[in-house]
């Protein structure tokens, strides 16, 4: 949901007569899910694991197919909003190729807390729109079921930013600073029971640091979680209840600073 609350508010802070360029905003893209406040279809699938779609296959791959030929096909750069989902919390983070100068370009425009390299999974919407040459970024921020003010406000001066970068809008946001990290790595409980979480989004920890306890309904210790690589915390699970091998705290590794930005000499 925080990702519509972000296009209502571009969409209020643009003057369509004072850009140059075209906007396309889609607030909504599976619309049964968003009924349903749930991310998958009627038919148990995820639409974000069927792009480019088909004419004929599921209804998650004829959703697809119809995004990606009257949305997509028409744009150059995208931006696609996203949250934590099952009970998960994201430190508001951009996604994207990396490697590519254009999609980099955006990333370092848009200045999230951080920024994660990677091509995307097979089938998702990232990954068929960068196939056919657009620059995309994921921002992930906050969790399903509710606004998050925090996260919404950095979408809106991000996006705004990137805007202002490509030269569509004539409207400045103040720079920030971001890191960079190509690895990322989720620590699973090791014992089922009631969580007690000792860190925070945003957080860096070591190896070895503990993240947390683990205790049974008495309230008897059943173990420790403790992260498995040095980093920044990016995303925990919200629920106390925990079953063993569940994804816990997401940890990008290696978190630093990217390079300074070239200027271009042609002005």
């Amino acid at each position: 949901l925080n990702g519509v609350e972000i296009i209502h508010q571009i969409l209020d802070a643009v003057e369509p007569r004072a850009m140059a360029g075209t906007i396309i905003a889609v607030p909504v893209v599976n619309v049964f899910s968003f009924i349903h406040q749930s991310r998958y279809l009627p038919d148990r699938r995820d639409l974000n694991r069927h792009f480019p779609g088909s004419r004929s296959g599921s209804l998650a791959s004829r959703l697809a197919r119809l995004f990606m030929r009257e949305i997509v096909d028409h744009c150059t750069h995208g931006i696609d909003f996203h949250t934590g989902s099952h009970d998960r919390t994201n430190l508001p983070q951009l996604r994207g190729d990396l490697a590519d100068p254009e999609t980099r370009r955006c990333a370092l425009a848009f200045a999230a807390p951080i920024m994660l390299n990677g091509k995307g999974p097979a089938k998702s919407l990232r990954h068929a729109a960068s196939a056919l040459g657009k620059a995309v970024l994921v921002y992930e921020a906050g969790e399903p079921h509710r606004f998050n003010p925090d996260a919404i406000d950095l979408g809106v001066d991000g996006a705004l930013r990137v805007l202002h970068e490509l030269g569509i809008v004539d409207r400045p946001v103040a720079p920030r600073t971001t890191l960079e990290a190509s690895r990322r790595t989720w620590v699973r409980a090791p014992r089922s029971g009631i969580l007690r979480l000792s860190v925070s989004l945003g957080d860096t920890v070591e190896r070895r640091q503990v993240l947390g306890s683990i205790r049974d309904v008495f309230g008897d210790s059943a173990g420790e979680i403790r992260a498995s690589a040095d980093g920044l915390v990016i995303g925990h699970t919200n629920h106390p209840l925990v079953g063993q091998g569940d994804a816990v705290v997401h940890i990008a590794r290696d978190a630093a600073r990217p390079p300074e930005r070239e200027t271009d000499p042609s002005g």
